[in-house]
Parts: structure tokens; C-alpha cells; sequence
């Protein structure tokens, strides 16, 4: 799979609170590409388009560990990719640990506060109306 490539599986067999999973190329040998995660973004946002039930994608911090990229760029290209993309009403959800990042993260996030849950911190970057 090319950096920066995203496939969409269907989840079958069993009762599943999510429909789809997604694989991701976000590092490859030990390296990103904020670009890369700006595609990723996208990719994800143009699922919203194409598949009618996805509304709602989780996802982490692609990037910011194996690939060393700072948690900040990948929030801001992750939220801008997807706003790109995305279908009116979607909502990508990124799951952060640390809160400070959501702090420093700021605009790109559409001035929201975090997201706390049982899975940790997140930010919530809504769609921009177009």
C-alpha cells in the first residue's frame, strides 16, 4: 500500500457496532509524511460521500508515533484533509492522550473542546459548511 493510501473493508459475520474499518499507510520504514496524513484525511472524508452510513470515523493519531511526526501536524492535517472531502454533517473524531495537544491543535479543530470519554481524550473536527 502507497503512503498515504486508505482501504475501506465492510465488517461482516457478526454484530458490530462499526460497519467499516479502514486501513491506513500513515509510516513506512519509521517515517511519515504530513501530506501523506493530509491524503489520509481526505480518503476518509470522501468515504462519508461514497458510503451513506458512514457519518461518524475514529481514528488516532496517524503518524505521530512510529512515523515521528508532532501530534499538532497531524491533528491539523488529518481535520483540514477531511474537511476537503467530507459529506455536510460528518464528523472525524481524533483520539489524542494527551489534552495539551488539543490545546495547542486550536483552529483546526473549529474551536471545540476536547472530546472526553472512556477511550481518552479526543478532538472533534466538524465538517466546515461548504
Amino acid at each position: 500500500m502507497p503512503l498515504g493510501e486508505v482501504r475501506l473493508l465492510p465488517l461482516t459475520g457478526a454484530d458490530h457496532v462499526a460497519q467499516f474499518v479502514a486501513y491506513a499507510a500513515s509510516v513506512r520504514k519509521s517515517q511519515s509524511d504530513p501530506e501523506a496524513i493530509g491524503r489520509i484525511g481526505e480518503e476518509l472524508g470522501r468515504a462519508t460521500q461514497e458510503e451513506s452510513s458512514i457519518q461518524v470515523i475514529h481514528c488516532p493519531l496517524l503518524g505521530a508515533g512510529a512515523g515521528h511526526l508532532d501530534s499538532e501536524t497531524v491533528v491539523a492535517r488529518l481535520s483540514q484533509g477531511f474537511r476537503q472531502e467530507c459529506r455536510d454533517g460528518s464528523l472525524l473524531r481524533i483520539f489524542v492522550l494527551n489534552k495539551d495537544v488539543l490545546r495547542a491543535a486550536g483552529p483546526p479543530l473549529g474551536g471545540r473542546s476536547p472530546d472526553i470519554g472512556r477511550s481518552g481524550f479526543g478532538a472533534l473536527a466538524e465538517p466546515v459548511p461548504r
